[in-house]
């Protein structure tokens, strides 16, 4: 809803007394309704009809809310991939949920590459756990080689997560993502 709209309503007068309040046309108070930003004069006549600061009178462009919900939204996903460390493959079980309830084209866009990456990851673990065992009886470890690259993928994982969720809070995209798209 417009702002002016908002608080004529609150205000509980008519726009023909807003416009005589204001000393402005009426023809100008139904085109700040109908969405035409005040400027100048117009902006402060407003302002002190409804006791506001004029600042108040602007209304936030939808596109920055929605901004914001995208980046929380992709924030929470990125959080979600943390349950790896608790639930085989919650790093992809539990992203791909929320993936699929929200509907927003940008936050499907970011949250395909963190999935995407995600994937990737699981699947290189995977290949890497299999093949641990031959590689220690071909080169003769001692030591159980199996637990190491285990440890090792997960601290990469981790630290790819937590270099993500950096760059979110700070710039408000991904630092690292998938070569490769599932999506």
């Amino acid at each position: 809803m417009n702002k002016v709209k908002y608080f004529r309503e609150s205000k509980n007068i008519t726009q023909s007394e807003l416009a005589e309040q204001s000393r402005l046309s009426l023809r100008t108070i139904q085109r700040i309704e109908s969405g035409i930003e005040p400027k100048g004069h117009t902006l402060k006549m407003l302002a002190k009809v409804f006791d506001v600061e004029c600042f108040e009178l602007f209304e936030i462009p939808e596109s920055c809310s929605n901004e914001t919900d995208v980046i929380k939204s992709i924030k929470t996903l990125n959080t979600s991939i943390l349950t790896f460390l608790i639930i085989p493959y919650g790093n992809i079980v539990f992203p791909l949920i929320i993936y699929f309830k929200n509907k927003k084209k940008e936050f499907r866009k970011v949250a395909s590459d963190i999935i995407s990456l995600q994937i990737l990851w699981t699947l290189i673990t995977s290949v890497l756990l299999i093949l641990s065992p031959f590689i220690q009886d071909k080169f003769g470890f001692d030591s159980p080689l199996i637990l190491w690259i285990g440890l090792l993928c997960f601290i990469v994982n981790l630290t790819v997560n937590f270099l993500n969720a950096n760059s979110l809070n700070k710039v408000g995209k991904l630092k690292i993502s998938s070569p490769i798209s599932f999506f």
